[in-house]
């Protein structure tokens, strides 16, 4: 992860914290390899979430984390910290890809 994004990015896992909300980070940083596995488990069908294709991932560049809130992706909690990194300037994968918060 870029290191200015970092206090942005951890100040949504402080918050579940003070909420009593559980939260998995799944993935920061990837690799072109990682992003190629991903790509193809996708591609295959593997994979309900979608994945950019090698070099199109905000993952590669450090501008992007997944992360789960609540035990499930499709928590009401999800959604809510996801409009909450929006109303920050953040921009959030929503309904195609909950996991996914980034910057542009």
């Amino acid at each position: 992860m870029q290191p200015w994004l970092r206090p942005y990015a951890d100040f949504l896992p402080r918050v579940a914290e003070y909420n009593g909300i559980p939260y998995t980070v799944t993935s920061v940083r990837r690799s072109r390899a990682a992003q190629q596995a991903l790509w193809d488990r996708y591609q295959s069908g593997q994979s309900e979430l979608p994945a950019a294709p090698p070099g199109h991932s905000m993952h590669e560049l450090g501008l992007a984390f997944d992360v789960v809130f609540g035990g499930d992706y499709w928590s009401p909690q999800q959604k809510a910290l996801g409009q909450l990194w929006q109303r920050m300037g953040g921009a959030w994968g929503a309904s195609k890809d909950p996991v996914h918060f980034y910057v542009r």
